[in-house]
């Protein structure tokens, strides 16, 4: 039987079970108990009792005691959300909308929730309410987060928006700039015509945006960017199309490093943002 319960439901479940086992182990030991006083006060005084009565006995309390255990173990409540990670979805969550938003801004966000504080591996857990558990909502503690922007400290200014990164990244492509830089089979106009596609893609689909899916365009429109890279610093070698194989090598590597995370936060967002518009800014750079 599983120690610890996922659920409210599931505790009140294994509470009673474990209940109803350890009171049967009483009602046994009992009875046996009773019996061997019975059978002891009707012996002769040199009669040695049985010692397999005595095991069983002994066994039996053994097993009581370990029901009880087990019966505490399953009612230590579990936490659904550990706080932090309620924390970083907001957050997350607050960043996505606004990376959607190619001129305006998220100022400030609140929520409340209602839920069981408790404690969790990472500290401080929410365990929400569960409708008929003989419990009511008023015995339910308020949490509220606010997140509030706040200035960036550098002079650098703000950030870019992640929809306004991928529009300037499909006009820098739908330049003619392009169409010299050939290497065998390879043509620059090629690729930068699908890099145009790969981003009109997911200008299209917003509401499919999500990490997974950010990370995924991510990932064929850096390794597109790669070969235009190299491309343009056999035909036209310099610092600029240096700069540019860099910015493009440092988004693969992003990517790379992105791809596997399941539990995304804001700044991670940030950062291919970030690398994204470097990419785009070092190309922007190529143009006469």
């Amino acid at each position: 039987m599983a120690l610890v319960a996922d659920t409210i439901e599931e505790a009140r479940l294994a509470y009673g079970a474990l209940e109803r086992r350890a009171e049967s182990a009483e009602r046994l030991a009992a009875v046996l108990q009773s019996a061997l006083d019975q059978v002891r006060a009707s012996m002769p005084a040199t009669l040695i009792p049985d010692g397999n009565t005595r095991q069983l006995i002994a066994d039996l309390m053994q097993a009581n005691q370990q029901l009880q255990e087990n019966l505490r173990s399953a009612l230590v409540p579990k936490a659904d959300l550990a706080l932090q990670r309620v924390i970083e979805s907001f957050a997350f969550a607050a960043a996505l909308g606004e990376a959607t938003m190619p001129d305006r801004i998220v100022a400030s966000l609140t929520a409340t929730l209602q839920s069981y504080i408790t404690l969790a591996e990472s500290g401080i857990g929410l365990q929400f309410f569960q409708p008929g558990l003989g419990v009511t909502p008023a015995s339910l503690s308020s949490t509220t987060l606010e997140l509030s922007r706040v200035p960036p400290a550098s002079a650098a200014g703000p950030s870019p928006r992640l929809y306004a990164v991928w529009e300037q990244k499909q006009e820098i492509y739908s330049n003619p700039f392009w169409s010299p830089f050939k290497s065998g089979g390879a043509s620059a106009t090629s690729i930068a015509a699908d890099l145009v596609i790969l981003v009109a893609r997911v200008l299209r689909n917003t509401d499919q945006w999500s990490f997974s899916y950010l990370v995924s365009a991510a990932v064929a429109v850096a390794a597109r960017e790669r070969e235009l890279a190299g491309l343009v610093a056999a035909r036209a070698p310099g610092s600029a199309a240096a700069a540019y194989t860099s910015a493009a090598d440092q988004l693969v590597a992003l990517t790379a490093a992105l791809s596997p995370k399941l539990a995304p936060v804001a700044g991670d967002l940030g950062l291919l943002t970030a690398s994204l518009d470097r990419v785009t800014g070092a190309a922007r750079a190529l143009l006469p």
